[in-house]
């Protein structure tokens, strides 16, 4: 649920919540990081001791809050948590028993281990001791095959030996550093739009170590520019159709060419599912 949601549901009560983490988002909107964290803690408001909340330890923002549910704890750090499902540093486990090896798991980087076992726990209140094995079962069948959601790292298509990614959801800084370490090979990646006051630096150590070329579109373009800029080499483009084109003359066979942007998408489209979709036409379009 976004912080706006949050907002406007007074009396949310759910029996298992989920923080996966808080960074910093909608600074457009909030007075400060501290009045979203804050908007965001709200899915716990009211919870009772009789619920539960599932939380990353990784995140520092989230070492302390307050609550009256019982406080579940993940984490990508081996033996840091103590949860039902926990990381052993290779495999996923479920109490003493291995569940899956995480490289037989189709979603790809640390992020999304992050999220596997986030929502792993949140099910696990749930599980009987008689049908735990039938359950894991079924689980380690959908980690082995579920690549995703629509907009999230979504594998578009391959031509010419050069993979392109659709991430248009990734409209925070936080979540286009994670997309950028999730791949091993160079990426050429598409940043822009419209700008919630992203801090875009925080991208410069990522973008050294696995962008071989950024290129900037849309309102934000500029501004990009100037924060990454003399950091990182960094090319504007008016829009996405003409970024492409430019992308064209520079990607070679085993790049990955990354739409993750950083921002909204409201200076070029109704939201960021169609900014995507015109990604992915004019990937399509590709020869």
């Amino acid at each position: 649920m976004s912080s706006f949601q949050l907002e406007r549901t007074p009396t949310l009560a759910p029996d298992v919540a989920v923080i996966l983490n808080v960074t910093p988002d909608h600074l457009d909107r909030y007075d400060s990081f501290a009045a979203y964290r804050s908007a965001k803690l709200n899915i716990t408001r009211n919870q009772t001791e009789h619920d539960t909340i599932i939380y990353n330890l990784d995140d520092p923002e989230l070492e302390h809050f307050e609550t009256d549910a019982a406080k579940i704890g993940f984490s990508t750090v081996p033996g840091k948590s103590d949860a039902a499902f926990h990381w052993d540093g290779t495999s996923i486990r479920y109490s003493t028993a291995k569940v899956i090896e995480y490289t037989d798991c189709a979603l790809r980087g640390p992020h999304n281990l992050a999220n596997i076992l986030a929502g792993l726990n949140a099910v696990e209140p749930f599980i009987s001791p008689d049908s735990s094995e039938e359950i894991l079962r079924h689980f380690r069948q959908v980690l082995r095959t579920f690549s995703g959601i629509v907009h999230r790292l979504e594998f578009v298509k391959q031509v010419n030996d050069v993979s392109y990614y659709n991430d248009s959801k990734a409209t925070n800084v936080d979540a286009v550093k994670f997309a950028i370490e999730s791949f091993e090979e160079p990426v050429i990646l598409i940043l822009g739009g419209y700008d919630k006051n992203g801090d875009f630096p925080q991208l410069i150590p990522s973008i050294r170590k696995h962008v071989k070329q950024t290129v900037a579109i849309g309102k934000a373009r500029t501004t990009i520019q100037g924060a990454l800029s003399p950091a990182v080499d960094v090319v504007t483009s008016d829009n996405l159709e003409t970024a492409m084109g430019a992308i064209q003359e520079i990607a070679e066979p085993g790049d990955v060419v990354l739409l993750s942007p950083a921002c909204a998408s409201f200076d070029q489209y109704e939201n960021y599912e169609k900014r995507g979709e015109h990604f992915k036409q004019l990937v399509e379009a590709l020869n």
